[in-house]
């Protein structure tokens, strides 16, 4: 390991700023753990471990998870000559590389790597225990991984590590930890880039022996995101055969060569320890929510038996379980299988067999090791679910229906089986075993379905639907004046004359035609009008609604009084608006001007008036017009007078009856002069200004008074003669 400056203080002041921008997410590291869980996570199928015993600082070992990381195995065991998880107080294996990982953890070296490294060593980590192998050979995966690399690649401290296996038939403990196809140690100068570090000799690296260095089997992670060391190995394999059955001592371990900077790691694939070489692997059958299966009547499951490749047969014995038959849900297999010579591996079939529904059935193969301890050591096992026989069946049957009507198509299957619905058109799903369909037009669908991977014929069953014409209909809203004409409108498409009609509305509204009018329309007409448009040959009902606004303006305001005084006079009625119109009990067309009445006559007159808003006419206001005789009795009006002094009729005067008065009296000349004006009934004597008027005919104006209320007022002509 090169001298370096202890950058320690660096890293940790780089790692403070950068915890709050990045976290470890993709390498996960549980770290301190103990011996034993260590081997347990380490030791995997045709295994068992024993006495297991851990030498190192707690913080340089632990349990880890990768996902996605680019370290090539997703989970397993770590053991590094500095820290395993990255926190406040250490930079380990997890963050990115441009942290520095070298933590000094103060402990001694290990005399076997002091051996391999050929340097004395220091922070060694070792897990050692005793296992037996079911099996004639074992393997197991890891990466080495270091922060030796780049800079001090090819220089004089060699950080290394061995997996170092002792036992029957082994002379002294060998070391596993080799590069591939040699007997060359894995350390940082026999796997790296081949490019030296600055002031270090590439002979450094090419005397680790013939090959080396390795580069096909190094990965640089200078700018890596989850692992801080800058650079590590693939996944490498560890093989070695053994004696089966028999006991073996196996030690991992790992230090840095020279000083205590830069760390190292070595990544074991949890797992991977594994005696028993034996597996196995289903071909054909569909996985379902994770289990394999198969089909009874459809394609047989190709179980194959692999194993390392031996120059004598091997006899593999299999035990079958589960509630499947055999020779009832599937056929007759044996009990064991014979692997050939020379090839490593040997199959068979499991064929489903038609039978009458029972049923969702289990097989359980469990395979004996053929090196087995004892007769309960399974090498490895499948489990395959057999299926009843499956089925397609349309229960709908064909149909007619109007157009834009939906239904669900009632259909069967099996839940095992992908449908396909062709034609698409009008369905909501396809795939669905039971869609909706809205079809527009006639059509017929055709389902298919089948098991993917199962081997089973195509299942196939129709549908024809009949779509009978429906119109479209459309009503659009509409405004009319109040007492006017309307046709209510409606469009059907398309226009067919086997369509029949029928109209809904207000006031018990009802029409069978397509376009019916209302006349004289009122504001109790107003409101919702629906449609309903019929094929003559079906039930296929189109409907549309709109709604009739009638305007109303409101009707103009009566001025005039309702009751006038029996007089000698003719009235004009009055009323306030716009473009008034007059009716009487008669008429049904107005008029412009106004009535008159004449006040001479005793009676009771009815009329109606109403004023239009632009084309709308408002309701007629109806007016009733009373004349009567306000004061009883007369008054006794002289005709003629002759003032001549012969003390006979010489004065013009009024004489009211019961008690009524004369309010004013006006005399006014041919020529409209008023010669004479009296509010207390005084008398006139036929002179104007005092001299005697000339004969002729005077005019009179007179108001008089009822003692009841009230006045009337008479008017006429009075002849003066001598």
């Amino acid at each position: 390991m090169t001298t370096q400056l202890n950058f320690r203080f660096f890293v940790l002041l780089a790692f403070g700023i950068l915890l709050n921008l990045w976290t470890w997410g993709q390498i996960l590291v549980s770290p301190a753990q103990t011996a034993s869980v260590l081997a347990q996570q380490l030791v995997g199928s045709g295994v068992q471990f024993s006495n297991p015993i851990l030498t190192c600082a707690p913080n340089a070992n632990g349990i880890f998870t990768a996902l996605n990381s680019g370290l090539g195995l997703d989970s397993g065991i770590v053991l590094t000559t500095g820290a395993a998880a990255t926190n406040k107080n250490y930079v380990g294996v997890n963050g990115p590389s441009s942290l520095l990982a070298s933590t000094n953890n103060n402990m001694p070296g290990d005399a076997m790597l002091n051996v391999v490294s050929g340097q004395s060593t220091k922070d060694a980590c070792s897990l050692e225990f005793d296992f037996v192998p079911q099996g004639d050979s074992i393997r197991f995966q890891y990466v080495f991984s270091s922060e030796e690399y780049i800079n001090a690649t090819c220089g004089p401290y060699n950080d290394a590590f061995a997996f170092l296996i002792s036992g029957p038939g082994i002379s002294g403990p060998k070391n596993l930890a080799l590069v591939p196809g040699t007997n060359i140690p894995v350390t940082i100068n026999s796997i790296n880039s081949g490019v030296p570090g600055s002031g270090y000799s590439l002979a450094n690296c090419t005397s680790m022996g013939p090959g080396s260095p390795f580069t096909n089997e190094y990965v640089d992670n200078t700018n890596g995101m989850y692992l801080t060391h800058k650079g590590r190995t693939v996944l490498l394999d560890a093989r070695f055969g053994v004696q089966p059955c028999s006991t073996y001592h196996l030690k991992f371990v790992i230090a840095d060569a020279g000083n205590y900077l830069y760390d190292s790691g070595v990544f074991l694939r949890a797992g991977s320890l594994q005696s028993n070489d034996l597996s196995t692997s289903v071909a054909a059958p569909r996985t379902l929510s994770g289990k394999q299966f198969i089909v009874k009547g459809c394609a047989p499951a190709t179980i194959q038996v692999k194993t390392s490749v031996r120059t004598a047969p091997q006899t593999v014995n299999m035990i079958l379980g589960g509630n499947a038959v055999r020779g009832i849900d599937y056929n007759l297999v044996s009990d064991s299988l014979i692997i050939p010579a020379n090839t490593g591996q040997a199959s068979f079939f499991i064929s489903p067999l038609p039978t009458p529904k029972n049923g969702v059935k289990l097989l359980t193969i469990k395979f004996k090791s053929p090196f087995a301890c004892s007769n309960e050591q399974i090498a490895d096992s499948i489990a395959l679910l057999i299926y009843d026989s499956i089925a397609l069946h349309v229960l709908t049957p064909d149909t007619t229906l109007c157009a834009r009507s939906s239904f669900t198509i009632r259909a069967f299957t099996d839940s095992i089986v992908q449908v396909q619905w062709m034609p698409l058109s009008f369905l909501n799903d396809a795939t669905l075993i039971q869609p909706v369909s809205t079809p527009l037009q006639s059509i017929k669908y055709f389902v298919s379905g089948t098991v993917p991977g199962a081997g089973c014929k195509l299942l196939q069953d129709s549908l024809s639907i009949q779509v009978l014409p429906t119109p479209s209909v459309f009503a659009k809203d509409q405004s009319v004046c109040n007492h006017s004409s309307v046709t209510l409108q409606a469009t059907v498409l398309p226009n067919y004359d086997h369509y029949t009609y029928q109209w809904f509305g207000p006031d018990n509204f009802s029409s069978k035609t397509l376009s019916p009018s209302l006349n004289r329309v009122l504001s109790k007409n107003a409101g919702k009008y629906t449609i309903q448009v019929k094929a003559d040959t079906s039930d296929c009902i189109a409907e549309a609604s709109m709604f009739l606004t009638v305007v109303v303006p409101a009707p103009p305001v009566f001025n005039s009084t309702t009751t006038f005084c029996q007089e000698n006079k003719i009235h004009t009625l009055s009323v306030s608006g716009t473009n008034i119109l007059w009716y009487q009990v008669n008429d049904s067309i107005g008029h412009t001007d106004a009535p008159t009445i004449n006040a001479a006559t005793e009676g009771t007159y009815h009329f109606f008036v109403s004023q239009k808003d632009s084309s709308c006419e408002s309701e007629l206001l109806p007016i009733t017009i009373e004349v009567k005789k306000c004061c009883e009795g007369h008054v006794m009006i002289p005709s003629a007078f002759s003032p001549n002094g012969d003390g006979l009729n010489d004065q013009f005067k009024l004489k009211p009856d019961f008690g009524n008065s004369v309010i004013q009296l006006d005399i006014f000349n041919r020529w409209g002069q008023l010669v004479f004006r009296t509010y207390n009934n005084e008398a006139w004597d036929g002179t104007f200004h005092g001299v005697p008027a000339e004969l002729g005919v005077y005019f009179y104006d007179a108001k008089i008074a009822c003692a009841k209320g009230g006045q009337v007022r008479y008017t006429g002509d009075v002849i003066l003669v001598h």
